[in-house]
């Protein structure tokens, strides 16, 4: 599942953002140079298209996999590597919370940009 969603992301991102595995089943994707609406338009359009993928092991169908993603952005957000990862993991966070399978801006994020508690 990892490996078809790295090709996904391999794929589905600019030449010059960056996706990596963080741990476990967390990744990280850096989208350098993307005002707020950019961010959240990008992790959406990664969202639902992972929903898409469709994966077979063993000749039988996987679950649909859904993700939820937390996004932080910079200098908003924090000014290091080690505060903006905190801020994008407590909007992921929120994103479980608030029901899994959706994109969460960071709360300083979510002010700026407008969105609604129902994203």
């Amino acid at each position: 599942m990892l490996q078809a969603v790295r090709q996904f992301l391999k794929e589905n991102i600019r030449a010059w953002d960056l996706a990596c595995r963080y741990g476990g089943e967390e990744l990280t994707v850096i989208v350098p140079e993307s005002s707020i609406e950019e961010a959240y338009g990008c992790a959406e359009k990664l969202r639902q298209g992972i929903k898409q993928l469709r994966l077979e092991h063993n000749q039988q169908l996987l679950p649909t996999i859904t993700v939820s993603l937390g996004i932080g952005m910079f200098p908003q957000d924090g000014s290091t590597i080690e505060t903006l990862i905190q801020i994008a993991d407590g909007a992921l966070y929120k994103a479980k919370q608030q029901g899994r399978d959706r994109a969460k801006l960071a709360d300083k994020a979510n002010r700026a940009a407008g969105e609604s508690e129902n994203s």
